[in-house]
């Protein structure tokens, strides 16, 4: 399974909604929070019935500060050297760049130094 994320601007309540799931091969697993406890909700993906009532959010944070959280959030997962797939692939193109380039630099001095 692999877990996803979505961040909803809820403009009337003035918000930010967090849903959290696993997509799974036949079904999706919704992660909410009720009164401090962890829900899963299982939904069928072969299911053709309308989902009924709506899927609640891991995580509503007012609008005043989510930016801020999410941001921080960000902040420390970097710091804890937590990063994304996206991040993971970055670095490792920029190490092969930096591996090449000294390999070039030892090609040009060994070029240089012949007579």
């Amino acid at each position: 399974m692999s877990m996803k994320m979505h961040i909803e601007t809820d403009y009337p309540t003035r918000t930010k909604k967090i849903f959290l799931w696993e997509e799974g091969h036949r079904f999706d697993i919704y992660y909410s929070l009720k009164d401090g406890q962890l829900v899963a909700r299982e939904i069928s993906i072969d299911s053709c019935q309308p989902l009924g009532e709506p899927l609640d959010p891991f995580l509503v944070l007012p609008y005043q500060v989510a930016d801020s959280f999410i941001r921080l959030i960000v902040e420390n997962c970097t710091r804890q050297g937590i990063h994304t797939e996206k991040e993971s692939k970055l670095e490792g193109r920029l190490e092969a760049t930096r591996a090449h380039l000294a390999d070039m630099q030892d090609i040009v001095k060994h070029l240089m130094n012949k007579p």
